[in-house]
C-alpha cells in the first residue's frame, strides 16, 4: 500500500469511526456502563472464550491455550472489576479550594495497537475502557494475528449491534501492516 492510499485509507477508518463515536457522545455513565459490561461479558462467555483463545494459539505460534484462556478471563474480568463504580461521565472531581471542577469528555477515536503475543485479551481490554469513555477504537493487530483480531474485533461488534450502538465504533484492521498501523497512529 503506498502513502497516499495508507493515509487515505486511515483517513477513511477514522470518519467511519467519528460518526459512530458521535452517537455514544452523550450516553449517561449507566448506559456506558451497560455496554462495556454486555461487550466483555460477550467476549469471555462459552464459546467465544475458547475460539478466541485456541485462534490465538494456532495464529501467534505462542502459548498454549490454557494459559491464553487463563489470560482472556482473567484480564477482562479485572478491566470490568476495575472500571467498576468508577465515573468516567459528567463530573468526576472537585478541588473546593481551588475552585476547579474536573467534567470527562471522550477524546473522539483511540488508534489501539493489538500485539502478537496478547491478541486475545488485549482488543477486549481496550474496547471496554474505549466504551467506559464514550470513544471509539481502530485496532491495529501485527500481520501474525489479524485472524485473531478480526474474530474478537466482529464478537464486540455484534454486541454494540444488539445495543443499537453502531458498529464502527470498532473498527478493525483487517490487512494490518508497519505502514498502516503508523499511519494510524499518526493521524
Amino acid at each position: 500500500m503506498s502513502d497516499v492510499n495508507a493515509k487515505e485509507y486511515v483517513a477513511g477508518l477514522i470518519q467511519r469511526a467519528k460518526a459512530a463515536q458521535k452517537v455514544i457522545e452523550n450516553f449517561t455513565q449507566e448506559q456506558v456502563d451497560e455496554l462495556a459490561t454486555a461487550v466483555a461479558w460477550d467476549c469471555v462467555k462459552d464459546g467465544p472464550a475458547q475460539e478466541i483463545s485456541k485462534m490465538a494459539v494456532e495464529e501467534s505460534k505462542m502459548g498454549y491455550f490454557d494459559a491464553k484462556y487463563g489470560k482472556l478471563m482473567t484480564k477482562v474480568k479485572g478491566a470490568l472489576r476495575d472500571m467498576k463504580g468508577e465515573k468516567s461521565v459528567g463530573i468526576i472531581g472537585r478541588d473546593e479550594k481551588k475552585g476547579l471542577i474536573k467534567i470527562a469528555k471522550p477524546v473522539g477515536v483511540v488508534g489501539c495497537i493489538i500485539p502478537c503475543t496478547n491478541p486475545e485479551a488485549t482488543p477486549v481490554v481496550k474496547g471496554i475502557w474505549c466504551i467506559k469513555t464514550r470513544n471509539a477504537a481502530i485496532f491495529a493487530p501485527h500481520p501474525r494475528t489479524k485472524k485473531t483480531n478480526t474474530f474478537v474485533v466482529n464478537t464486540m461488534r455484534a454486541t454494540l449491534k444488539k445495543y443499537g450502538v453502531p458498529e464502527d465504533l470498532f473498527i478493525g484492521i483487517e490487512e494490518p501492516s508497519m505502514e498502516i498501523t503508523q499511519e494510524l497512529m499518526i493521524q
